[in-house]
């Protein structure tokens, strides 16, 4: 007995009108290349502006900048100046304790007030 194959291979014939076309390469590759160029740009876009950003807040900062400056300065004379007047005067020695005046970190010894306690780290050990 003949029994007909059912297999996928024979029920395709090259002269049956169904042809299997081979797919090119070229065109996914083409649209691959087009989005990576795309996302570049894009990307480029973006530091260019960012960098302009950057560039504009610089040049918006330095007249702030200058004014800090301006201010520190005379903060610095103002404490300096309040310094001198606390070795003779009460109402600047309070002021200097009552704001914890300092110069470089350092407590402000007054001629008038105690120096400032050890601290235990200091201390030796007997």
């Amino acid at each position: 007995m003949n029994q007909p194959d059912n297999t996928p291979e024979s029920d395709f014939t090259p002269d049956s009108g169904a042809s299997v076309e081979s797919m090119s390469a070229f065109l996914p590759l083409t649209l691959l290349a087009a989005s990576l160029i795309v996302v570049l740009g894009w990307q480029v876009s973006t530091s260019s502006n960012q960098r302009g950003l950057l560039q504009q807040g610089i040049e918006n900062r330095a007249p702030v900048l200058q004014q800090a400056r301006q201010t520190q300065a005379g903060l610095q004379k103002l404490v300096i100046d309040l310094i001198e007047a606390s070795k003779d005067d009460n109402e600047a020695i309070s002021v200097i304790a009552k704001y914890n005046v300092q110069i470089g970190g350092k407590p402000v010894v007054t001629a008038g007030s105690p120096p400032p306690a050890a601290s235990p780290s200091a201390t030796p050990k007997p």
